[in-house]
């Protein structure tokens, strides 16, 4: 019996899609819906809930602030925090490298989206407002590494939800 090889026509054009196949397919992209939803969903539990102890801007769009955890929530995994009980970061803008990971948001980083985000930590600074704050992937980078409780922002952007601010840091080092 000799095995039959499909005619390369039929190996082009592909065959039609059966009912398990388009099954899998359906399978196949409610995972990669729920994958994508599931990360957005993941875009507060990157901040903190954080009170600003300190806050000067230099201009615009530069700024230096200290923050420490809310005495009012309390921080579990992977946080700056661990090893820091106050957080100074020096911020200014500047333009991100297109980074693959980073690509849906890298529209919302723009200078306007900056200076808001500044506004956001001054505004909470001021009132004693609770806001969220924390990198997004390598988000703040340390000037120092011996230090790591110093650090430096490229660029934020804001989410409101309701009544909560959550500000992201950018940085595009490696």
């Amino acid at each position: 019996m000799k095995n039959k090889v499909p005619s390369p026509d039929r190996c082009i054009r592909g065959a039609q899609p059966t009912a398990r196949s388009r099954m899998v397919a359906r399978i196949f992209t409610m995972f990669v819906v729920m994958i994508a939803t599931s990360a957005n969903a993941q875009y507060f539990d990157d901040a903190h809930a954080v009170e600003i102890q300190a806050f000067e801007r230099k201009d615009d769009t530069t700024f230096t602030l200290t923050v420490r955890p809310s005495s009012k929530h309390k921080i579990t995994g992977h946080s700056y925090f661990d090893s820091c009980s106050a957080v100074t970061v020096h911020g200014e803008f500047r333009r991100l490298r297109v980074v693959t990971s980073l690509e849906p948001y890298v529209l919302r980083i723009s200078r306007e989206s900056h200076v808001k985000s500044v506004d956001a930590l001054e505004f909470s600074f001021h009132t004693g407002r609770e806001i969220y704050f924390g990198p997004w992937g390598i988000g703040l980078v340390p000037i120092d590494k011996r230090n790591p409780c110093e650090v430096k922002s490229r660029a934020l952007t804001t989410q409101v939800q309701g009544d909560l601010i959550t500000v992201h840091s950018y940085h595009d080092a490696t």
